[in-house]
């Protein structure tokens, strides 16, 4: 015979080993008995297969009362206090070392369920000290979902939403509505807008908007300036023309359209902190000297005109240019690109505006003649003390020897004209050109050369009078 272990209860009828413990050997065995019994020889012969269920390892009976625990309760024992009734090892749910068997047999244990086990042993959760199932088949508790638990044990705020004492479940089953299909009961579900359907389903079936997607329809959910677009969705919640997030930077109250940020050149972005550029001139206010003044910004070709003159930054065009240098006039020293300053021009007579007018400049020194160059011809001899301010080889006659003292194109008193003796008067000028001692129209009567310092006439007396002709 061949024997197979299993947990459980051993109830196989073709063999009862359990009572046998005779066929067992020792004292061990009779302690073990729910764990191991007939493990003496057996023969191959034997009758057809017999199972034998053994328990989880390790079982030990209670010191106390002998009971045997097993599968949650305990198996009639030969070790218990009380002696056994029933079969040994059979499953004993209160350990009185009756086997429940026999205690339902012989009426010491009812089984209103007729499911073997005693109702003692069966679940009472309701407290009453009714087994669940005698409660459920005496029509006393409900079992709505025919899970085996009275309803009454089942129902809280989270299984009966609407405390009517009947599982949301149940009311499912018997038609309550639910959407959503989240097996929760719409009447126990949010419904901001009292239309009898809950927020969710009001979403799903288009009948509200949610423009958040937080699960609530956006009519019931704040709207500060009424423009149908919640101020959860809307970027302009006062519908004053600047968004919140600029009203926010630039420190005024975006639920307030009574409270509106400084914007200068109007270009819907506030001033303090949002538009880079406040008056629009093209310079970015860090490098704008009046942000608020679009003809006022810098002057970086340092020219003297603003950059901004014209209303934008465009430092080539920032003011009036004449000569288009990429000067402005009022920072260009010659306005019309002629070479003549404007200063100058003006002081001359010409006009600075023209560059087809220019000033005389007779010396062609760069100085106009008519009250800038001191010396028009370049004479050396200044123009107040000059005869002839366009003539550099005439100007005066300072050491009064009758040559002009710019003779030779330049004013020099010392060299203003031929001086054959030269003691610094000019022949001209030089009664005695060769220094002779004798006049030269003594020396041209006498006959001698008035030029000529070796040649000289004829003075018997030494009187200083040519003998020929002028000493009587």
């Amino acid at each position: 015979m061949s024997a197979i272990f299993q947990p459980g209860w051993a109830r196989d009828a073709s063999a009862n080993c359990r009572t046998s413990v005779s066929n067992c050997s020792g004292l061990l065995l009779a302690l073990v008995v729910a764990l191991l019994v007939c493990v003496a020889p057996i023969t191959a012969t034997a009758s057809p297969t017999m199972i034998l269920t053994l328990p989880t390892f390790p079982i030990l009976p209670d010191m106390a009362t002998g009971a045997m625990p097993f599968g949650g309760g305990c198996v009639v024992n030969t070790m218990h206090l009380n002696p056994p009734l029933g079969n040994l090892g059979d499953p004993d749910c209160d350990c009185d070392n009756a086997s429940d068997a026999y205690e339902i047999a012989n009426g010491l244990a009812g089984d209103c369920n007729s499911d073997g086990l005693p109702d003692n042993c069966e679940a009472d959760c309701n407290g009453n000290g009714v087994a669940d199932p005698c409660d459920l088949l005496n029509g006393t508790h409900k079992d709505c979902n025919g899970n085996g638990i009275p309803d009454d044990c089942e129902t809280n705020s989270v299984t009966d939403c609407n405390n009517n004492d009947l599982l949301d479940s149940c009311e499912l089953l018997l038609g309550a509505t639910d959407c959503d299909e989240n097996e929760i009961l719409d009447e126990c579900e949010p419904d901001c807008n009292g239309d009898g359907i809950n927020d969710t389903c009001n979403i799903t079936n288009g009948e509200s908007q949610d423009c958040d997607t937080n699960g609530v329809p956006d009519s019931c959910q704040l709207d500060t300036d009424g423009d149908k677009i919640i101020n959860a969705c809307d970027s302009d919640d006062d519908d004053d023309g600047f968004s919140d997030t600029d009203e926010g930077i630039c420190g005024t109250d975006p639920l307030d359209n009574t409270s509106i940020p400084t914007d200068f050149d109007n270009d819907g972005l506030c001033d303090n902190g949002v538009d880079p550029d406040d008056d629009n001139d093209g310079a970015l206010d860090g490098d704008d000297s009046d942000d608020n003044n679009a003809k006022v910004c810098s002057d970086t070709d340092g020219d003297t005109c603003d950059d901004c003159s014209n209303g934008t930054f465009d430092v080539a065009n920032d003011g009036i240019d004449t000569d288009s240098d990429g000067t402005c006039n009022a920072g260009d020293t010659d306005d019309d690109g002629d070479t003549w300053s404007d200063a100058d021009e003006t002081t001359c007579g010409s006009d600075p505006l023209d560059n087809a007018s220019t000033p005389t400049d007779f010396d062609n020194d760069g100085l106009c003649d008519d009250g800038v160059d001191p010396d028009d011809d370049n004479d050396g001899a200044l123009d107040g003390a000059d005869t002839d301010d366009n003539n550099a080889n005439v100007c005066s006659d300072t050491d009064g020897d009758t040559c002009d003292d710019c003779t030779n194109g330049s004013y020099d008193p010392a060299n203003d004209g031929t001086d054959t003796d030269s003691d610094g008067s000019c022949d001209a000028g030089d009664t005695d050109d060769d220094g002779d001692g004798f006049s030269d129209a003594d020396e041209i009567i006498c006959g001698s050369d008035p030029l000529d310092n070796a040649s000289t006439p004829t003075d018997f007396d030494n009187d200083g009078l040519c003998d020929d002709g002028v000493d009587p």
